[in-house]
């Protein structure tokens, strides 16, 4: 009888060290999370459907934004809630450059941005309140 009860015993052992030693399978990588609008530069690739006439770079950071435009510096707040992006008091350098026009259509646009998103591809794209996508921005 002992000699059944340490058979059984020693069986047991085997059996729970056996176990233990398997690898549990590998979890799948969760799907990589889009970048946050507060997260470093952003780049415009499109104004208002056509390529940029210069770079033009831009920044969002606790409630501040900030950027480069085509011969200008801006700067200004922003207020944000879930997708709603709402630009307010915006003001720049004022030096006289020939993409004025460029820079002006482009502050109107920024001004006039009521929600955004970021896609699957990562491009920003600032949306007007009548669901226009002038602005879109990639990362450098």
């Amino acid at each position: 009888m002992r000699r059944l009860t340490k058979l059984a015993a020693a069986a047991a052992v085997l059996a729970l060290s056996a176990c233990a030693s398997q690898t549990p399978p590998p979890v799948a990588a969760a799907p990589p999370m889009p970048p946050e609008l507060e997260a470093g530069t952003w780049m415009l690739t499109s104004l208002a459907g056509e390529a940029p006439p210069g770079p033009l770079s831009i920044q969002f950071a606790e409630g501040s934004t900030s950027g480069k435009a085509f011969c200008n510096r801006f700067f200004g707040d922003y207020k944000k809630d879930g997708a709603i992006l709402r630009i307010v008091a915006v003001g720049s350098t004022r030096m006289a450059c020939p993409d004025l026009d460029a820079e002006q259509q482009f502050f109107g646009l920024f001004t006039d941005t009521d929600q955004y998103e970021i896609g699957a591809d990562g491009r920003l794209t600032l949306i007007d309140l009548n669901g226009g996508r002038g602005l879109v921005f990639d990362r450098p």
